[in-house]
């Protein structure tokens, strides 16, 4: 029994040695610093890449810009009559098409019209009745020069203003017609409406005085002078191709309404484009000997664009001003960027600069 308690304190004398031992240590290498630091440092992540070769070259894209199909201003014929008339019925509707020669609305003179024809008939009357006693009255003697003359120019008057009526068509029954082959644009009238003399009946613009109104941006206008070619697709038509066109104005303000710079371009004679009609233009802008890299090496950063090169096998980063771009390449401007410098085009979304890489081309 005594030789098991002797064991037994001997156990415990022995654990608690090794304990007070263990203690001490720790203490040491707390102090030290070894215990809380690791043995040696992971080195930073190396991140595979692709490349591809900083260049200097041409590009060009393809900018667009809407309107519609509209008449050139001043090229309308407006039909009307110099006299007060009742519209009888129009002929044709608005955007329908005319030859030279259709008839397009009927027209009658106006109560007022008919009276004021009257009138001047009863005055020439009245003016060559007294003109006849004016010259019976000279050949008695009884009527001086003066008064002949006066009773003469007093019928050459009234002969004068019921001529000029009848000049103007007033008794004319035959329908106004269109003078030139084209598109009706406008009705200024209806059926047994009153017109005022001069007064617009219709408009019809010629077939060949037909353009298209863009609204461009101004950013866009270093590629859109006057003269310059662009191609034009009907909205309306999915379906259709595109017909060319060529600038024939650019405003030199911006239109307070849109915002947008107007352009004017005429059509080609054959296009089928509809009077009022949604266009869509596309144009070209295009630049020569300008840094360019693959467009998927583009990255949009707060302010502007970012690209990353490598250099000594690291990431280096460079805030760009991009100019033209298309789905393949963008003109790009910035600081330390040279041709022949590899720009990171795959694995460019996860860099930071100074980061370690992996290259591949």
């Amino acid at each position: 029994m005594k030789k098991r308690q002797t064991v037994i304190l001997i156990l415990v004398l022995t654990l608690g040695f090794l304990a007070s031992a263990a203690m001490l240590w720790l203490e040491a290498a707390i102090k030290s610093g070894t215990a809380s630091e690791p043995v040696a440092q992971v080195d930073s992540p190396v991140v595979a890449v692709k490349v591809h070769p900083l260049r200097r070259g041409d590009i060009e894209e393809t900018l667009t810009a809407y309107g519609s199909v509209a008449a050139e201003p001043g090229k309308s014929v407006s039909l009307s009559v110099p006299y007060e008339s009742s519209v009888v019925r129009m002929l044709v509707v608005p955007g329908q098409s005319v030859k030279t020669g259709d008839a397009v609305v009927e027209v009658a003179p106006s109560a007022a019209t008919r009276l004021q024809i009257k009138q001047a008939k009863a005055t020439l009357d009245n003016a060559q009745i007294e003109l006849k006693q004016t010259t019976q009255r000279y050949d008695l003697k009884l009527a001086t020069n003066q008064e002949l003359n006066l009773a003469r120019k007093t019928v050459d008057d009234a002969s004068l203003v019921l001529r000029s009526l009848m000049n103007e068509g007033v008794e004319s029954n035959a329908p106004l017609e269109s003078p030139v082959d084209g598109i009706v644009t406008t009705l200024g009238a209806q059926a047994g409406q009153i017109v005022p003399a001069g007064g617009i009946l219709a408009e019809v613009v010629a077939a060949d005085a037909i353009e298209v109104r863009l609204g461009v941006e101004p950013e866009d206008l270093d590629a859109l002078a006057a003269g310059a070619n662009l191609t034009l697709f009907p909205v309306n038509q999915p379906g259709a191709g595109g017909v060319p066109g060529r600038v024939r104005l650019v405003a030199g303000s911006v239109n307070p309404a849109t915002r947008l710079v107007d352009a004017f371009a005429a059509l080609p004679a054959e296009s089928r484009f509809l009077l009022g009609g949604y266009v869509r233009a596309e144009f070209v802008r295009q630049v020569t000997d300008v840094l360019l890299v693959p467009a998927s090496a583009l990255l949009l950063g707060p302010d502007d664009f970012r690209i990353f090169t490598v250099r000594d096998g690291k990431a280096i980063g460079h805030a760009v001003k991009v100019g033209v771009r298309n789905k393949d390449e963008a003109e790009v401007h910035g600081e330390g960027l040279a041709p022949g410098a590899d720009v990171v085009i795959e694995g460019n979304y996860e860099l930071e600069d100074g980061m370690r890489l992996e290259v591949h081309r």
